[in-house]
C-alpha cells in the first residue's frame, strides 16, 4: 500500500470541513509518541477534530506504527460522523453543503485506507481483531443510517450513507446492493448498474447483486421500448434489445419471458423503421419483424417445455404424499398462467409475421393460436389479411365474416 506523503489538514469555517494535503512536516521537530498520546486523550474526551489532527501528525512522521494507523482510522470515522450530522443539519448553502459532504466522503475513504494499513503493517491476530471489530462497528453505523434514510424516503442521503460504508469496507457487498437500490429510487438505474458491477467484482457469486443487475437491465429495456413506441425511435428499441441480450447471456439464452420482451422491443424497432419509406428502411423493418416473430415463437415453445417440467415436478410431489387438493390447485394456476403467456406469444408472433408480409409462416402460426383461442376476433382478422395477401379473396372474406361475428358486429348479407 502506498504510504501517505502529506499532512491531512482540516479547516473549519462557517460549518464547512475541507480536507486537503499540506506540505511535509520535518521529522526532527515532532515526537510521534507525544502526538499519539495526545490524539488518544482528545479521542477519549470526544474532541475528534483535535484527535484527527494529532493522529494525522503522528502517522505522517511515523507511518510504520500500525496502532497509530488504526487509531487514526477510528478518529476519522468519529469526526466524519460528527461533520456529516453538522453538514446535513446546519449548512443550507448547496455548494458549501456539497463541499462539506465531499470532505466527509474523503475522511471515510482515508479511514478505510488506514485500517488496511494497520493490517498490512501488523498481521498479528490482535491487530486483525482490532481492525475487524472497529471497522465493522463504524460500517454498521453508516449502513444502518442508510437503511433508515431509505425508509424515510431520503434517497440521496441514503445513497451517501451507503457510499461511506463502502469506502470504509469495500469488501462488504451489502452496501453495494443497498446503494444501488437507493440509486434506483432516484431513477438512476444505469448508475445503479455500474455500482452493482463494482460489487460483483468483489463477490461475483452474490445472488442479490446478480439478481439486481438483471432486473435493472430488464427495467431499463422496458423503459426504452416504451419510449421507442411513443417516439418512433428505432435506436432506443435496439438499445433495449442490447440490455435484454446482457440478461439472456447471463441466463443461458433460453428464458421465455426475456425472449418475449426482446420480441416486443424488436416489434417497436421494426415499426419505427417501417416509417422510413426507402427500400433500405423497408428491408430493415422486415428483418426486424422476422426476428421478433422468431423470438415470440421460441418463447412459446419454451413456455410449453416449462409447463411440462413443472407438471412433472408436481406429479412427483403427489407421488411423495403431497395433499392432492393443494397440488390440483397449483396445477390449475400453473396451466392458466402458462396458457395466457403461450397465447400472447403466439398472437404477437402472428402480428410480427403479418408486418413482415410473411404469410407462408404467418398462416401456420395463426392456426397454432386458433388451437388455443379460436374465439379471438382479432386473429381471424389477421387471417383475413394473410389470405388477402395471398390473393385468396374468398377465404379472406370468410375469415373477416367470422371475425365480425365473434366481435358482435352486424354482418351485411349484401
Amino acid at each position: 500500500m502506498k504510504l501517505r506523503v502529506g499532512k491531512l489538514s482540516l479547516a473549519i469555517g462557517l460549518g464547512l470541513t475541507i480536507v486537503s494535503v499540506a506540505g511535509p512536516v520535518a521529522a526532527e521537530k515532532v515526537n510521534c509518541s507525544n502526538e499519539y498520546r495526545s490524539g488518544k486523550l482528545y479521542f477519549s474526551q470526544d474532541l475528534f477534530k483535535k484527535a484527527v489532527e494529532r493522529f494525522d501528525l503522528a502517522c505522517e512522521v511515523c507511518p510504520d506504527k500500525a496502532e497509530y494507523r488504526g487509531r487514526y482510522a477510528m478518529a476519522l470515522c468519529q469526526y466524519g460522523s460528527q461533520r456529516l450530522t453538522s453538514a446535513l443539519i446546519e449548512i443550507l448553502d448547496p455548494e458549501m453543503k456539497k463541499a462539506a459532504l465531499d470532505s466527509v466522503v474523503e475522511m471515510y475513504t482515508k479511514a478505510g485506507d488506514e485500517f488496511d494499513a494497520m493490517v498490512s503493517l501488523d498481521d498479528s491476530k490482535k491487530a486483525k481483531k482490532f481492525v475487524r471489530e472497529n471497522r465493522k462497528h463504524f460500517w454498521v453505523d453508516r449502513y444502518n443510517a442508510g437503511l433508515k434514510r431509505y425508509n424515510d424516503e431520503e434517497y440521496e442521503t441514503a445513497e451517501l450513507e451507503f457510499k461511506l460504508a463502502r469506502n470504509l469496507d469495500s469488501k462488504n457487498v451489502k452496501a453495494f446492493s443497498q446503494g444501488a437500490i437507493a440509486l434506483i429510487a432516484l431513477d438512476k438505474k444505469l448508475d445503479a448498474a455500474v455500482l452493482v458491477k463494482e460489487g460483483l467484482a468483489v463477490d461475483p457469486e452474490d445472488e442479490r447483486l446478480n439478481s439486481l443487475l438483471e432486473q435493472i437491465y430488464i427495467d431499463v429495456a422496458r423503459e426504452l421500448t416504451v419510449a421507442s413506441e411513443a417516439e418512433g425511435d428505432a435506436a432506443k428499441a435496439m438499445e433495449a434489445v442490447d440490455y435484454l441480450d446482457k440478461v439472456l447471456q447471463r441466463r443461458g439464452g433460453s428464458d421465455p419471458d426475456l425472449l418475449f420482451e426482446r420480441g416486443v422491443a424488436l416489434l417497436a424497432a421494426g415499426t419505427a423503421e417501417s416509417q422510413n419509406t426507402t427500400e433500405n428502411g423497408e428491408s430493415k423493418a422486415t428483418e426486424l419483424f422476422v426476428e421478433a416473430a422468431d423470438n415470440f415463437g421460441k418463447a412459446a415453445e419454451l413456455a410449453v417445455q416449462e409447463l411440462e417440467e413443472r407438471l412433472k415436478e408436481l406429479s412427483l410431489q403427489l407421488e411423495e404424499g403431497a395433499d392432492p387438493d393443494s397440488i390440483q390447485t397449483i396445477i390449475e394456476v400453473v396451466r392458466a398462467e402458462n396458457a395466457e403467456f403461450h397465447s400472447a406469444a403466439l398472437f404477437n408472433q402472428t402480428q410480427a409475421l403479418l408486418n413482415a408480409k410473411d404469410c407462408e409462416m404467418g398462416i401456420p402460426a395463426i392456426k397454432k393460436y386458433l388451437n388455443l383461442n379460436y374465439q379471438d376476433a382479432g386473429i381471424w382478422q389477421s387471417w383475413a389479411v394473410c389470405l388477402s395477401l395471398e390473393d385468396n379473396s374468398t377465404g379472406a372474406v370468410a375469415a373477416l365474416m367470422v371475425s365480425k361475428s365473434l366481435a358482435g358486429d352486424e354482418i351485411s348479407v349484401y
